[in-house]
């Protein structure tokens, strides 16, 4: 049969192994967090695919605009087919 004293100290223990294992699952879930907040920045702000986008001035002029992230480049052109010239060269 345990003592009182065993007894507390017992409870004693257990109360302060809790808070530690609290502490250590929320730094697990914060390190998962982080990881996934990495992965998604990655993906949509380091792609490995070039960008294209079309923006229209306002006399309605169209110009295709890419940028190809692997190599830095990056090209306007007047007709979509320049720019797809230009992405299947590069």
């Amino acid at each position: 049969m345990k003592t009182l004293t065993t007894w507390q100290t017992s409870q004693q223990s257990q109360a302060s192994d809790q808070p530690i294992t609290h502490k250590i699952n929320a730094q697990k879930q914060k390190s998962w967090w982080q990881q996934l907040g990495q992965k998604i920045a990655s993906f949509l702000f380091e792609p490995d695919e070039p960008i294209v986008w079309k923006t229209v001035d306002q006399k309605g002029n169209v110009l295709w605009h890419a940028y190809d992230p692997s190599t830095g480049r990056s090209i306007e052109q007047d007709s979509e087919t320049g720019l797809l010239s230009w992405l299947e060269q590069h």
